[in-house]
């Protein structure tokens, strides 16, 4: 079965069997929203495939014992945020029509004493250029105490929870007993009786009451202001969708403007739809340029919705090309184990690249480092002096090489924009993870990586010069340019 028809058969199984539940409720799980690193929907996918699968071993008592410690934990996080949180959102209360631009906070988003947003850049500060009152309500992704300790100087930063009613936290607990008593009959059909097992089993897990959490927080916050406009990211997941959902049952006219802000790879599955979540779709959705907007239009998203703009947060730039002898590569891992596939074919082909006498500039995720990348791999990195850990900034390791290889990672666009070769490896997935669509250019999938060394061995120069040029232009198109004429997307 080809990727398309496996990928049509995956949304017309998930968009029958959701007519037993209500969206709200659906939508709560990592299945239903097509998460796209949730186990089950890779375990889906292979049942539909015809394949095997380990079945989970989790167990209610299981699930039980960590829905309890999330929301004990969230409790005491939620008392303090409260508490700090009271003067700024008895502050930002009196402002009229306001707009609120929704994103997340990492430790590293206040490094300074000023904020810094690593999914939405400037936008509230071009909306607040623009005359608009501006509050920012952010979830933070990294240690508690990193934003409690925290203030920040340039902008009203609320946290999304404190529009949380205490009443609210403790309608949890009720949920999750009876979700635990409560269950979707099985049935005859192995993969309809896989989704609702699966079901049953988010049902009493965190994230079902996390996303339970953001619904009721969201509802409070459409409630509390005099609103114009909601601005978020835009992934097609489960928060995004219970923001709409209390936009849609609190009957409020703010539109919802998403931007689309990451590259779109074949494997992200949240990104197509089933029939019914046109329903669940922003008002607006802005894409990082006229690629996006064109895949979209082709998964059958409603094209007044959308707007070719630009990215908030990545800017391509071109540097200087390294000596046409320069044989030191970079290799750029995503956060996942299942990056490990690009170092693994690299150690299984050393030969090759010995011969070449070629080096590697390795460049681990800050979310996934050596120590934690190890034990995925097939060999010792320290065997081979051919291997480097990069300690330099992004842009010097992009300089220093000219040739990336890859999984998934961003980095190749910035790469390829500047004139390197990029070179996609893949492991035993269904669906790629490469975010390129381009075919040709500099742009080529290993799947035999001794082929495609010999072909990137006998490129000429003026094969490499044509190249080079279709990439920068693909680039261009993918990535509109962040000026004030892309901007008025946003409006």
């Amino acid at each position: 079965m080809d990727e398309s028809k496996l990928i049509n058969l995956y949304l017309r199984t998930l968009e029958e069997e959701q007519k037993a539940y209500s969206p709200r409720e659906w939508f709560k799980t990592f299945l239903g929203n097509k998460h796209r690193f949730f186990d089950g929907t890779e375990k889906l996918l292979e049942l539909l495939k015809g394949r095997e699968i380990i079945k989970s071993n989790q167990t209610k008592f299981n699930c039980l014992r960590k829905s309890l410690s999330f929301l004990v934990r969230f409790g005491v996080e939620l008392f303090i945020i409260k508490k700090n949180e009271r003067f700024d959102l008895a502050n930002s209360k009196i402002l009229k029509q306001v707009n609120i631009v929704k994103t997340f906070t990492f430790d590293h988003s206040f490094k300074t004493e000023f904020f810094t947003d690593n999914l939405l850049g400037d936008l509230h500060l071009y909306l607040k250029a623009e005359g608009r009152n501006v509050v920012l309500i952010h979830e933070h992704l990294g240690k508690f105490s990193t934003i409690n300790s925290k203030h920040i100087q340039n902008i009203r930063l609320i946290n999304l929870f404190t529009f949380l009613s205490w009443a609210d936290y403790f309608s949890q607990f009720f949920l999750l007993f009876k979700n635990l008593f409560y269950s979707t009959p099985r049935s005859e059909n192995s993969i309809k009786n896989f989704i609702r097992l699966n079901f049953n089993e988010e049902k009493i897990s965190p994230q079902y009451y996390l996303h339970d959490i953001h619904y009721r927080s969201f509802l409070g916050m459409i409630q509390f202001y005099d609103l114009e406009k909601i601005y978020s990211t835009f992934e097609n997941n489960a928060w995004e969708k219970m923001m709409i959902f209390a936009r849609n049952d609190s009957q409020s006219k703010a539109k919802i403007i998403s931007h689309q802000h990451v590259p779109v790879a074949p494997s992200a599955l949240n990104y197509y739809l089933t029939n019914s979540e046109i329903q669940s779709l922003p008002d607006t959705i802005v894409t990082t340029g006229k690629v996006v907007k064109d895949l979209f239009l082709s998964r059958h998203y409603p094209e007044n919705i959308l707007k070719a703009g630009c990215p908030l947060r990545l800017t391509l730039s071109q540097y200087p090309l390294p000596e046409k002898e320069n044989h030191l590569a970079l290799v750029a891992l995503d956060g996942t184990p299942k990056a490990s596939v690009v170092l693994n074919t690299i150690l299984n082909n050393i030969d090759i690249f010995k011969k070449l006498k070629w080096k590697f500039i390795i460049r681990f995720h800050p979310a996934m480092g050596l120590e934690l990348m190890r034990p995925y791999l097939c060999d010792d990195l320290e065997k081979y002096p051919m291997f480097e850990v990069s300690k330099s900034p992004l842009v010097e390791d992009i300089k220093n090489s000219s040739c990336v290889f890859y999984w998934g990672s961003t980095v190749a666009f910035e790469a390829m924009y500047s004139g390197r070769i990029v070179v996609q490896i893949s492991g035993d997935e269904i669906l790629s993870n490469d975010p390129i669509t381009l075919e040709g250019g500099l742009h080529f999938v290993a799947k035999n990586l001794k082929e495609t060394m010999d072909i990137i061995k006998n490129l000429s120069e003026e094969d490499l010069k044509q190249r080079r040029l279709i990439s920068s232009l693909y680039c261009q198109e993918y990535f509109g340019e962040l000026n004030a004429s892309n901007l008025k997307s946003f409006n």
